[in-house]
């Protein structure tokens, strides 16, 4: 039911307005999901006296203008079609079903149990595989609405710990396909000391013989004695798959490896980076 939003959404100012433009769906989305009355008690109490720093920070970050990463879409749509297996990427298709050969004689009472036990958790599976296929689907279908505008923003709210969460289900608070799809819409230009950032977001994200165990130093040499491999990758992410889907991260490493790619070739005094750096 809540999605992104193509227009800054609407900034908190009491306990049941905010996010949507709406009134009837910004209505079922309360400041503070499963609050106490006392919470809420203290939240209205507190709005008396202006804006609390909690909800500045709320909507500073709604504020926040997002766009959509075109290589991480393609290269997700891409893995998605493929059936394509590896690292922590959903299952989009459960595994083999075991089975029991047809002559069960020269079996074993505790094989046979084995097989059974393997064959129930291979029914969860499917279930699981089915429903990565149906998020995946609905997730895609965000990203390529999204992708239609240069700027879209996501709302957030407050949980009962204080917590902040985005109230969409498409949000970069998800695994790592989903958050290598955000980009920020406006981007910053660097300078040249602040370069060696991107090499080491992309060396982590990466963490190829665990080299974000390593100094700042060490990771962004890492970068510049693989720089063949980052640029390949970059250049062509179906050609390069089974070097970037063993990355850590893959998606986020093939977003960096991109933006790497576009900082040599612009040249730092003309790149301007769009890439939330962890």
């Amino acid at each position: 039911m809540f999605g992104p939003m193509v227009v800054p959404p609407t900034p908190w100012q009491d306990f049941d307005t905010g996010v949507y433009l709406d009134d009837v769906l910004s209505s079922l989305v309360p400041l503070v999901r499963k609050s106490t009355g006392e919470q809420r008690r203290a939240i209205d109490n507190s709005l008396k006296y202006g804006q609390p720093k909690y909800l500045q920070a709320l909507n500073a970050l709604q504020a926040t203008p997002l766009k959509v990463n075109p290589t991480t879409l393609d290269a997700l749509e891409w893995v998605s079609e493929e059936g394509k297996r590896f690292g922590k990427f959903p299952e989009m298709a459960p595994p083999e079903l075991p089975r029991l050969p047809e002559d069960t004689s020269g079996l074993s009472e505790e094989y046979i149990q084995q097989i059974r036990k393997d064959q129930k958790a291979w029914q969860i599976k499917r279930i699981e595989a089915k429903a990565n296929v149906q998020v995946i689907a609905c997730d895609l279908h965000d990203a390529r609405e999204m992708s239609k505008f240069n700027e879209f923003y996501i709302g957030w709210s407050l949980d009962f710990r204080g917590r902040m969460y985005p109230v969409s289900s498409f949000n970069y608070h998800r695994n790592d396909h989903i958050k290598s799809l955000f980009m920020f819409a406006r981007g910053k230009k660097i300078e040249e000391s602040d370069a060696g950032w991107l090499s080491i977001h992309l060396a982590n994200v990466g963490d190829f013989d665990k080299i974000s165990k390593k100094s700042l130093e060490d990771r962004i040499q890492w970068c510049l004695d693989n720089e063949p491999m980052i640029l390949s990758v970059a250049e062509d992410f179906k050609a390069s798959f089974d070097i970037w889907s063993k990355a850590d991260k893959p998606f986020q490493f093939l977003a960096a490896c991109v933006e790497y790619k576009k900082l040599q070739d612009e040249g730092i005094e003309d790149y301007v980076c769009h890439l939330p750096i962890s």
